[in-house]
């Protein structure tokens, strides 16, 4: 609580990485993701995202940043995965197909797969 009485906005984190779904990958192999979630800190974030990452099936993680929303994404590819993040699930933004898009120089995504893990462990779901 701050002074004034009005209760803080929750601290959502944002963690920037890659992942493989098989051992020993290669750059060329990684899939580009974003992974948003409540956290008590950042070595909290960390290990969250760790967790959810392991709990959908990819065996390596490159974790490149972190850092902390600053309110409610304009961006419509956060705004679901902000709200799954507010409710206490650790939300994965996955860019499939990054590499192919970059080397066309385009600014969309052809390939954007969302999904959430509860914190609780329980399976992903859609």
């Amino acid at each position: 609580m701050n002074d004034n009485g009005d209760a803080e906005d929750p601290v959502i984190y944002i963690v920037i990485g890659r992942v493989w779904d098989h051992e020993e990958g290669t750059t060329e192999t990684a899939t580009p993701v974003h992974v948003l979630l409540k956290g008590a800190d950042d070595d909290d974030a960390v290990r969250k995202t760790l967790e959810a990452l392991t709990a959908k099936g990819f065996v390596e993680a490159e974790l490149d940043q972190i850092g902390v929303m600053d309110g409610e994404p304009d961006d419509p590819t956060y705004e679901a995965a902000y709200e799954d993040a507010l409710t206490g699930n650790v939300a994965v933004i996955t860019f499939a197909e990054l590499q192919a898009i970059a080397e066309r120089d385009s600014p969309e995504f052809d390939s954007l797969e969302y999904d959430s893990t509860a914190e609780s462990g329980n399976e992903p779901r859609r």
